[in-house]
C-alpha cells in the first residue's frame, strides 16, 4: 500500500532512502522498478532483499543509476553476479 501511495501522489521520484525498513522485500523492489522509471537512485541498506531483485532493478537502468544494498543480505556465492555493478560505481554497501 505504501508504494502504491508513493506512485500515486509522487510519480516523478528519482531518489528514495528506505534504509533500515524491515518490511522492504523483493516484491517491493520490483515494484518500486515498475512504478517508478525515472528513479535513479536507491538506498535499500539493512532491508531483507536478494541478489535477484538488486539484478532486476539494475537491468532495468541501464543508465546511472545508483543503489545502495547491505553485502551482509547477498550471499556471497551470488555477488559474482553483481561485480559489473560495483565496477561502474553503480552499486555500492
Amino acid at each position: 500500500a505504501s508504494v502504491e501511495h508513493l506512485a500515486k501522489h509522487c510519480p516523478h521520484l528519482v531518489t528514495l532512502d528506505l534504509s533500515r525498513c524491515a518490511r522492504i522485500t523483493d516484491a517491493t523492489v520490483d515494484r518500486l522498478t515498475r512504478e517508478f522509471p525515472l528513479m535513479r537512485a536507491a538506498d535499500l541498506r539493512h532491508c531483507q532483499i536478494t541478489t535477484a531483485a538488486i539484478i532486476r532493478f539494475l537491468e532495468e537502468r541501464t543508465d546511472s543509476t545508483a543503489l545502495k544494498v547491505s553485502n551482509p543480505f547477498i550471499p556471497a556465492a551470488n555477488r559474482s553476479h553483481l561485480l559489473p555493478a560495483y565496477a561502474a560505481n553503480r552499486l555500492s554497501g
